[in-house]
């Protein structure tokens, strides 16, 4: 990305309107890039319980086929949908020009 301009009087400006702070987009960077991996670990998680039903389980009886029958594709997709959007955010948060 190209360095922004120092001049916007064109603008009608006397500054950037929207200097932004490559440090403080870092740290909003970071934290959406956790955030994504937290999502993923729990997509991954609400998969697994999913796959936990049949023969030589552990996890089983009236409880266990309750929370199967909650954790269903709408929930993964939902949850999945939110770990793309932060790792979109965290890419576009990335994406500042050099100080």
């Amino acid at each position: 990305m190209a360095a922004r301009p120092g001049d916007w009087s064109a603008l009608g400006l006397d500054s950037d309107p929207a200097p932004g702070d490559p440090a403080t987009l870092k740290t909003i960077a970071d934290a959406m890039r956790d955030l994504a991996d937290s999502a993923g670990t729990i997509n991954n998680g609400l998969r697994e319980l999913q796959n936990t039903a049949g023969d030589g389980q552990r996890f089983i009886g009236k409880t266990a086929d309750a929370l199967r029958d909650v954790v269903d594709e709408h929930l993964h997709r939902f949850v999945g949908r939110v770990e793309e959007s932060f790792r979109i955010a965290e890419a576009r948060c990335a994406r500042t020009p050099p100080p």
